[in-house]
C-alpha cells in the first residue's frame, strides 16, 4: 500500500473547503477572462403573415424552446408545429434582439 508523502491523511493536513473554493473560482474567473462571450448577432429577419415556431426559431438561430419559453412568460401555451401571426412573431423576434420586417409576397 503506498504512503501519501506528506504522511496520513488527517484533517490538519487536508485543505479548508473555503480554499478549495476560492481557488475553483480563480481558475474560472481566468477560463472566463481568456475566453470572453462573443457579441450578439443582429440578424434582419423576413417574416411572412403566418409561421411555425420551428421555422421562426431557425430563422434567428436560436432554440424551439427558447421561442416556446418567451410565448409561455406571454401567458401563449403553444408548441413546435403551432403557427403564430406576424405581429406575434415580430415581437418575439425583438425579444431576442432582432430586426423584424415584413417578407414580400
Amino acid at each position: 500500500m503506498a504512503k501519501c508523502p506528506t504522511g496520513p491523511l488527517r484533517p490538519e493536513n487536508m485543505r479548508s473547503l473555503a480554499v478549495l473554493k476560492a481557488a475553483r473560482e480563480r481558475e474560472r474567473a481566468r477560463r472566463e477572462a481568456l475566453n470572453p462571450k462573443p457579441e450578439p448577432v443582429v440578424l434582419d429577419i423576413a417574416l411572412p403573415d403566418r409561421i411555425r415556431l420551428g421555422q421562426l426559431a431557425a430563422l434567428m438561430g436560436a432554440r424551439v424552446a427558447d421561442v416556446v419559453k418567451a410565448l409561455i412568460r406571454r401567458g401563449e401555451f403553444l408548441r413546435a408545429h403551432d403557427e403564430i401571426d406576424y405581429e406575434t412573431a415580430e415581437s418575439i423576434v425583438e425579444e431576442f434582439g432582432h430586426k423584424p420586417r415584413r417578407a414580400e409576397s
